[in-house]
């Protein structure tokens, strides 16, 4: 394709008014295209040209299809360029007020779950590159839209009737995710994503019941970033939340440290304050306490949770000796502080 002149033929087609159907298709080849980086290297020369026209389907069109595709296609220029690629003039674009407010329509407005999965994937693209981006699409409230579609997710994880909004979807949660924990990064988009009223229920439902880890693990990453206090009391008050906690500790893929780090460091937070809530707080000490024995047992360190891991064994081991007596399960609680020192 990319030697029979395809950029010139997307360019066209997207230039000339073409039918919902055909910004669809171009769009849709576009974003094949630029997802491999060889054939997009090779389309280089043309890319912003074509990026104009994507970036005019994206403002312009009323299928959904093609917005879906549009979408698609932008972010995948967008990561190419964060990476390093595709730089120029196009991303001035992508970060105008006009495309960024739509984006935020599409996704508070509409009720097709690719649409917004990815209208939320491009936002999240948009706010990486640019600090104005970030301020535009709060201003044109992106961080409430994406709690929005997390609460609805959420409610149909306990729905018994199946009434669940059509854009409840998994893929839709976990671009919300995404985006909330890139917004979170900046100054401005942290305390937007604070004042969600509702956030830390959603954020513990998801890691206690949402079906995919992914899913469960990119909650415990935007969970790390929370202030505490609120989320602690959720944690406390959600019978199965420590041990999904723990879980992610074993079970999430080989090269998901993020998600293992991000849930060492909220367990290693919670006990530190959990011996001051009543038997909700010594219940939690209790369960990560029994896994960390089972850990010493196995031998078994969590890849980059060493630190955190090592601070949760010493603050028991001294909870322990401050409560003067020594429990049956200090010895391998011993063990394993000194397994975590060797390493």
């Amino acid at each position: 394709m990319v030697k029979n002149h395809a950029v010139e033929v997307l360019q066209a087609v997207l230039s000339r008014g073409a039918s919902p159907r055909a910004e669809e298709t171009a769009c849709g080849i576009a974003a094949n295209l630029l997802c491999h980086a060889r054939l997009a290297g090779a389309l280089e020369p043309g890319i912003p040209s074509l990026l104009s026209g994507v970036a005019s389907v994206l403002e312009d069109s009323v299928s959904t299809a093609a917005l879906t595709e549009a979408c698609r296609a932008m972010a995948a220029a967008a990561q190419a360029a964060i990476s390093g690629r595709f730089p120029g003039q196009w991303q001035h674009r992508l970060v105008g007020e006009g495309l960024l407010s739509r984006l935020v329509w599409m996704v508070d407005n509409s009720l097709d779950a690719a649409l917004v999965a990815n209208a939320l994937e491009l936002a999240g693209c948009a706010a990486c590159m640019s600090e104005l981006a970030v301020q535009r699409l709060l201003q044109h409230g992106l961080a409430a839209a994406a709690a929005a579609h997390l609460s609805g997710f959420c409610r149909a994880m306990v729905s018994d009737d199946g009434a669940a909004e059509p854009s409840a979807s998994e893929a839709v949660a976990d671009a919300s995710l995404r985006v909330i924990e890139v917004i979170a990064a900046h100054d401005d988009g942290a305390r937007a994503i604070e004042e969600l009223p509702s956030l830390d229920m959603e954020l513990v439902a998801l890691l206690s019941g949402a079906d995919s880890m992914a899913l469960r693990a990119n909650a415990v990453i935007v969970m790390a970033g929370r202030p505490f206090e609120k989320l602690k009391r959720v944690l406390l008050e959600t019978p199965s939340a420590v041990g999904a906690l723990l879980s992610i500790l074993e079970t999430v893929e080989q090269d998901a440290s993020d998600a293992r780090k991000a849930s060492a460091d909220v367990i290693n937070r919670l006990i530190h304050q959990a011996v001051q809530c009543g038997a909700d707080g010594e219940s939690a000490v209790v369960a990560v306490s029994q896994k960390m024995e089972s850990f010493a047992s196995l031998e078994f360190i969590p890849e980059g949770c060493r630190d955190p891991l090592l601070e949760i064994v010493e603050f028991i081991l001294k909870s322990k000796d401050q409560c003067g007596h020594q429990s049956p399960h200090t010895p391998q609680l011993l063990a394993y502080r000194t397994l975590l020192l060797s390493r």
